[in-house]
């Protein structure tokens, strides 16, 4: 939420009651200039993205395994009895 805004329980009111405290009507919608008042006001309706993983933390995750970091050793351990 943009900072400074509360949340607005408009799930719980009458349609109406929504439209008059948003100043706005569903069978009008916005103008123009009304929209990029309230985008400038109160921003995009989107949610924020998370940056993309990194492919060298992609490719560490699939070694990140019980079975992966106990073979080695397993390996280790034969080669020697052998």
């Amino acid at each position: 939420m943009a900072d400074g805004m509360k949340p607005y329980p408009a799930w719980i009111k009458e349609r109406e009651e929504v439209e008059e405290d948003l100043g706005v009507s569903m069978a009008e919608g916005l103008t123009s200039e009304e929209v990029e008042v309230r985008q400038a006001k109160y921003g995009f309706n989107e949610l924020a993205k998370e940056p993309p993983t990194p492919w060298w933390k992609l490719v560490a995750e699939q070694f990140d395994d019980t079975l992966v970091k106990v073979r080695p050793g397993a390996g280790l351990t034969d080669a020697r009895i052998a």
